[in-house]
């Protein structure tokens, strides 16, 4: 039991450094540069553990303290199974920030091929990372954008249908988790809204099987037919008014 839970905090602190020197966004924008994320990976854990190693020999532990501020402030989450999130890298970062800037602060004091050195290993890291973090910044403005626009949309919705509930087609996973499942509209007095009952075998969120986010279908064909609900189809971050092909395509089905 011992083991498997040492295992499996090891895994997630690996996790964790991994996101934190080389970004977890290199993976999600896939291509050419997520396949340099091991090599930045390497190459930054191998300078920073053997400069930790090298500095600690000659009594000075401030890189140890470093690496240990890392460790230290992601140990109330590592016992976190199902929600391992970057955001949890905010004060643990500090101190690998804090550490790269002293590495670099000792090799710059040193003789000019430490100096050269450093400042290879700074140029060559900014070199993958900065455009990463540029195309990771337009992919947050642009989810935001887009969660925007169908929150908006609902909310438009709702002017234009006073209670009635909203059925929502199309949304992904990720357009749910955004919008729907953290309940940002009940925070905005805006309710009765659920994902169409096909959602159900569409999203993999857990949230979507309570059926606080789905209606039944026969409870959809009843709402639809008596002119107490409509359907909004999400496509390209915009919503469209699906109704009545909805209801019936719906009706049209065998217990319709």
């Amino acid at each position: 039991m011992v083991c498997t839970l040492t295992g499996l905090f090891s895994r997630r602190l690996q996790t964790y450094w991994t996101w934190a020197v080389a970004s977890r966004q290199i993976g999600i924008l896939g291509g050419t540069v997520s396949r340099r994320q091991p090599v930045v990976v390497a190459i930054v854990t191998t300078t920073l553990v053997g400069f930790a190693i090298w500095r600690a020999l000659r009594r000075d532990f401030l890189p140890v303290f470093f690496l240990a501020w890392f460790a230290i402030f992601l140990l109330p989450v590592l016992p976190l199974r199902n929600h391992v999130s970057d955001y949890y890298l905010t004060l643990p970062a500090i101190g690998l920030a804090m550490l790269m800037g002293y590495a670099l602060t000792v090799a710059w004091r040193q003789r000019f091929a430490w100096k050269l050195a450093g400042v290879a290993l700074a140029v060559c890291y900014l070199t993958i990372m900065l455009p990463v973090d540029r195309a990771s910044s337009r992919w947050y403005y642009q989810r935001g954008r887009t969660a925007e626009s169908i929150l908006t949309g609902i909310m438009r919705a709702r002017e234009l249908h006073p209670g009635k509930a909203i059925l929502l087609a199309g949304l992904t996973d990720e357009l749910f988790e955004l919008t729907i499942s953290p309940n940002a509209l009940g925070s905005m007095g805006v309710n009765d809204v659920y994902v169409t009952p096909e959602s159900r075998t569409v999203l993999h969120s857990e949230p979507v099987l309570d059926d606080y986010y789905t209606l039944p279908a026969q409870s959809a064909r009843e709402v639809l037919a008596h002119g107490s609900a409509v359907v909004y189809e999400v496509r390209d971050g915009e919503l469209r008014d699906i109704t009545a092909r909805y209801f019936e395509q719906i009706r049209r089905k065998p217990g319709g």
